[in-house]
């Protein structure tokens, strides 16, 4: 077997994952942030940064699951063990060879290359139990430990611990752990505990002891950040604003979707009303005068989903009535938008509602899944000459979502199962493998919405009752597909409104929940005990009823009735209304943007978020509202 070697990564994974496991030791008294667990936390985050970026170590380093715990204190014992078996072994062999019967002197005598003594200096760190003498106070960048976020209990938020800010109480000492949800304590010199000579031997795997103190690590990897300055105010968004006011008052927009490759179109879609508009006038207040209505054959119609494709074109499953003399029917169909809005064919009409329409680049392929419990797989090419039908295959159970997962291989999920099929050009569908038991908590349940992680490694999936969540991972070998269940599916005591996964990261997704909280969660660490990596709230005044991912991952923007903030995914673990980099918060009284139906409307409003193609703009639709939010000098350093 060939020796292992160091590379870079190597490094900088075990010093991130010992300041990771470092920050989440038991609660000290402290004085100051670097000297409290959080120093360790911030030391990791800027070195994650620095080095990978926003992207989650335990997600992008290939050797990360082979690692175990406290790796790096446990490869410096051992190294030091070995150096010392080395140095015991050449003074043995010389005399043997040499002098029999005879002792080196100490000049001639092999020692250990890294020696460091029996005294190791003071302990830096106190129990809380211990008293220590008060040290001069500091201006700290954040508050308190026993003063920051809330503690997450169950994906929850306790409302009653709510305090100024949208913030809440923590419990002292308690961190979020981006492993496995478990928490690691240190020993009494911020080391484990040394192995003894025969564990080194036997088992250098053999689980140590661990101690109960810490000390502080000095900050030094300050990258352009100092403990001494306040923190900065989001940048208010407000005065650069524009409203798209195209549609007539009081119709429902369910779709405001920017184009994926033109930063400055954006479709509006709902209930009679389909629109191209262009965003590069901001020289007014009121944008839209260049749009494009769609024209539909039927002028009565409702949007049942939508899909961008080609740059300028676009597919909208639309659901029309049929009127007879008994009855009132209605038909599905796909319609295909070209030239910007300027074109419009009929695709094809489709058997049931469209539960879902998904495109793939690399082949150009469009999916689409109708008729739920009858379920119709249907595939087309979209080439230049148009559409080409490649699959139409009725399934043998019913799926109420499905998705890409490769070039020819679709996954979808139905009745506590979810299976993975592949198709070929001549037509013919097939299952790769038998469909695979989800784990839902309770039988016989249905699956409302699937989402897939962007290198296609992982799924997540959301249960009917939109309180449960399950992971699946998905395993590549050629063209075999196998899917395998990350752990028992996990349920919330809250309302799950939205879930997605990062555009960029292998593994982060987040979820929204009807108390407006947002948290992002590991997927391949996602079971009924895991903390969430990172959580964002609005605070008490505005909760979060729609989130989106900036287009490269680096931001995440959420929205309420009267309110749009951003985050930086970075940093604190916990961030609320203060911590955001950019804030949109519209004036009360002013009605210009109504932000609460009136008494006599008991419709359910509908929330739409969405970022453009560069991340320089952000389109917020509020029911029939539509608000064009350009980004300000706060946010123009975010990997957006």
């Amino acid at each position: 077997m060939a020796p292992e070697y160091v590379s870079s990564d190597v490094m900088n994974f075990l010093v991130w994952r010992y300041l990771e496991e470092a920050g989440q030791a038991p609660c000290l008294i402290v004085h100051t942030v670097a000297d409290s667990p959080e120093g360790y936390h911030k030391a990791a985050d800027r070195l994650q940064r620095s080095w990978i970026g926003h992207n989650d170590p335990e997600e992008e380093i290939p050797f990360a699951p082979r690692i175990q715990r406290n790796a790096l204190i446990n490869l410096v014992q051992d190294g030091l063990f070995l150096d010392n078996l080395e140095s015991e072994v050449k003074n043995a062999s010389y005399l043997k060879a040499s002098i029999p019967c005879v002792t080196l002197s100490n000049s001639a005598q092999k020692s250990p290359r890294y020696t460091f003594g029996s005294d190791h200096g003071p302990k830096y760190s106190l129990q809380t139990n211990e008293t220590r003498e008060p040290k001069p106070k500091r201006r700290r960048l954040n508050p308190p430990l026993h003063k920051q976020d809330a503690e997450v209990e169950n994906g929850l938020t306790d409302d009653s611990k709510r305090i100024r800010g949208g913030k809440v109480k923590r419990k002292s000492g308690s961190r979020a752990s981006r492993m496995n949800g478990e928490t690691t304590d240190l020993d009494t010199n911020g080391a484990i505990q040394a192995h003894t000579t025969e564990s080194a031997v036997d088992d250098a795997e053999t689980p140590i002891e661990i101690e109960e103190e810490l000390i502080p690590i000095v900050d030094t990897l300050t990258i352009g950040e100092s403990q001494e300055t306040e923190p900065t105010k989001p940048q208010d968004l407000l005065p650069n604003t524009t409203f798209c006011n195209v549609v007539e008052a009081g119709s429902h927009l369910p779709y405001v979707r920017f184009s994926p490759t033109d930063p400055s179109m954006l479709f509006l879609g709902g209930e009679n009303a389909l629109k191209m508009c262009k965003t590069t006038d901001f020289s007014s207040k009121e944008d839209g005068d260049d749009n494009v209505d769609i024209n539909m054959p039927n002028e009565t119609y409702e949007i049942e989903t939508f899909c961008w494709v080609t740059p300028g074109a676009a597919v909208i499953a639309v659901s029309q009535p049929l009127e007879s003399d008994e009855q009132v029917a209605f038909q599905s169909r796909l319609v295909w938008v070209t030239d910007w809005g300027e074109e419009t064919n009929m695709l094809s009409s489709v058997n049931g509602p469209v539960y879902s329409l998904q495109y793939q680049k690399s082949t150009n392929d469009l999916l689409c899944l109708s008729g739920g419990e009858r379920s119709t797989i249907y595939v087309w090419q979209l080439t230049r000459f148009g559409p080409e039908l490649l699959l139409r295959k009725r399934a043998d159970i019913p799926i109420y979502d499905a998705a890409w997962i490769g070039e020819r291989h679709f996954i979808g999920g139905g009745v506590d199962i979810v299976g993975c099929w592949t198709y070929t050009f001549s037509g013919t569908m097939h299952s790769i493998n038998p469909p695979t038991q989800v784990g839902w908590q309770n039988p016989n349940t249905h699956l409302l919405r699937l989402r897939v992680s962007a290198q296609k490694n992982f799924v997540a999936m959301l249960a009917e009752n939109m309180r449960e969540i399950a992971v699946v991972r998905v395993d590549s070998d050629g063209a075999r597909r196998t899917l395998q269940a990350i752990s028992k599916s996990r349920v919330f005591d809250d309302v799950i409104n939205e879930f997605e996964f990062s555009p960029t990261s292998t593994a982060l997704f987040a979820t929204l929940f009807r108390s407006g909280v947002i948290h992002l969660w590991s997927a391949p660490n996602f079971n009924e005990a895991a903390v969430p990596s990172y959580q964002f709230s609005m605070g008490n005044q505005a909760s979060a009823m729609t989130f989106s991912f900036s287009p490269l991952g680096g931001a995440i923007a959420a929205a309420g009735y009267s309110a749009v903030m951003i985050w930086e995914v970075a940093g604190e673990r916990s961030q609320g209304a203060d911590d955001a980099k950019a804030r949109w918060i519209w004036p009360d009284g002013d009605e210009h943007w109504k932000c609460t139906p009136a008494e006599d409307d008991d419709r359910d409003w509908v929330h739409s978020l969405s970022w453009d193609a560069d991340g320089k703009k952000i389109a917020f639709g509020l029911d029939g509202q539509v608000a064009i939010i350009r980004l300000g000098s706060s946010t123009a350093g975010l990997v957006m």
